[in-house]
């Protein structure tokens, strides 16, 4: 995936920002796997999580299909 270089409002991603951006998309890459149904409910919920930080960040105008 290849992750945006600066927020929403233009301004350059910090290396903290990158790293949430990427365990994000990361967490949306496993829920397109085949996982037990234990752990698809709590990686839809880490993922819901995450974008809370994501989303007040204004790292990326995305909303999970969860």
């Amino acid at each position: 995936m290849n992750l945006p270089a600066k927020d929403l409002l233009g301004r350059p991603l910090s290396l903290t920002e990158q790293r949430l951006l990427a365990a994000y998309e990361g967490l949306k890459g496993l829920l397109r796997e085949d996982l037990s149904p234990c752990a698809a409910a709590n990686v839809k919920e880490a993922a819901a999580a995450l974008w809370q930080v994501i989303n007040d960040l204004a790292l990326l105008s995305d909303r999970p299909e969860l």
